[in-house]
């Protein structure tokens, strides 16, 4: 009943984003790190689990599925991104793009890393938690960034077996001059 209250008295008063955006080139960070569970799929693309936390995306499997993250860039620039992924030698050979309004990046998902989850780490089922695994760097390049609420989208424009990869994270890392 308290909370039912504080929900209606407070919360529910308060102007909410229509949008939830993720700050990237923050003057004080030295990166922005932008994990699956903040941002989300489509088309086929869904979270390693129902919980949030430590989730990756998974079933990512053709050119119409995309991950896609809400930001917001606060100073322009070249910002270097990394993606965190897995892939099975069967799989090997996607080409990614990531773009963000008109700047567009591109590379080919190599090398293979397919570890397997960590599932023998609990006493107890996870229930709607993810299991984890460990996840490989790639390089995606250079990618240029205008101030501005933006999306940034990574998609597949070849997929030349059964899956891209499942991806854990991006992180966009400033270039100085």
């Amino acid at each position: 009943m308290i909370a039912d209250d504080w929900q209606k008295d407070v919360l529910d008063r308060m102007s909410q984003p229509d949008v939830e955006r993720f700050p990237v080139g923050y003057t004080g960070a030295p990166l922005t790190e932008l994990p699956a569970r903040d941002g989300r799929g489509e088309g086929g693309v869904v979270h390693s689990g129902r919980a949030p936390n430590c989730s990756f995306f998974t079933d990512w499997k053709n050119t119409e599925d995309s991950l896609v993250w809400d930001v917001d860039v606060l100073n322009a620039g070249t910002y270097t991104a990394k993606v965190w992924y897995t892939c099975p030698a069967k799989d090997v050979g996607s080409t990614i793009q990531l773009s963000c309004g008109q700047s567009r990046i591109t590379t080919i998902v190599t090398p293979a890393w397919d570890p397997p989850l960590n599932t023998g780490e609990d006493r107890v089922d996870r229930g709607s938690e993810s299991y984890v695994k460990p996840f490989h760097v790639l390089s995606l390049g250079n990618i240029k960034l205008e101030v501005g609420k933006a999306q940034l989208r990574l998609t597949a424009l070849h997929v030349p077996g059964a899956s891209v990869a499942d991806v854990r994270r991006i992180v966009l890392y400033p270039v100085v001059n």
